[in-house]
């Protein structure tokens, strides 16, 4: 990739380049038509279940990057990094009238990127925005495991830039991630302490346990071994 010095000659290289179609025609249009979605939808729920079609056409094949290696095998095939991913994802909330926008970065184990001098070097990887009324969001299309704001730790980076407008963005706070655990007890008169414990996970948190929950062959061997841990008995759960 050729370097250059300002963030104004990256979005012109960008912007002329066919490794990022941000622009590029949507490849589900059809499956876009028979979308299952309630009306009258909110932006939230379409983007969802954009989502959900997407992960069902396609899957990552684990490589995170800013530009797409060769969309057409991706489409073909079915699997492709994240920034084929997302690409897609933006295709699809275009058809929908979803205004959205790329968004570079360089990952924070590849490293802080420069607001000033700038290259296509430093940047590592995508992500998208979208817009839904007075309200801007973030998404990583190619986590199945992902929601709205809640994106993988390594691109929550403060500094990430906005292609196609002078915006920089913030990526490192974007949704409320929250552990919250109660737990009413009561002591009996043998000395038995029993009482029940809940536990409540949103943002990231609720992000890691989805992913841990799914990744596991078996829900139920997951389930117990919690119990195993924690020596209690779960009445019910759900992600």
């Amino acid at each position: 990739k050729p370097i250059s010095t300002t963030w104004g000659d990256v979005e012109k290289t960008l912007k002329e380049d066919e490794q990022f179609p941000m622009n590029m025609s949507c490849p589900y249009e059809k499956e876009l038509r028979t979308l299952d979605i309630p009306e009258p939808a909110t932006v939230e729920q379409r983007v969802v279940a954009m989502m959900k079609l997407l992960h069902s056409k396609m899957k990552w094949n684990g490589q995170r990057a800013w530009y797409s290696v060769d969309m057409k095998k991706a489409i073909s095939t079915g699997v492709g990094n994240s920034a084929e991913m997302n690409f897609i994802m933006m295709s699809m909330m275009r058809k929908y009238g979803i205004q959205c926008s790329p968004v570079v970065l360089s990952s924070r184990s590849n490293g802080r990127m420069p607001m000033i001098r700038a290259s296509l070097e430093r940047l590592s990887d995508m992500v998208v925005r979208f817009v839904d009324g007075d309200q801007v969001h973030y998404i990583d299309a190619s986590d199945k495991y992902a929601y709205i704001d809640a994106l993988p730790a390594d691109v929550r980076v403060e500094r990430a830039k906005v292609i196609g407008e002078e915006a920089w963005a913030d990526l490192s706070n974007l949704s409320v991630n929250q552990l919250n655990k109660t737990l009413n007890s009561s002591l009996s008169a043998d000395g038995t302490l029993s009482g029940i414990k809940r536990s409540t996970r949103s943002g990231i948190f609720a992000w890691m346990l989805k992913r841990s929950y799914e990744s596991e062959s078996d829900s139920i061997k997951y389930v117990e071994q919690i119990m195993k841990n924690n020596d209690i008995e779960v009445e019910s759960f759900s992600t």
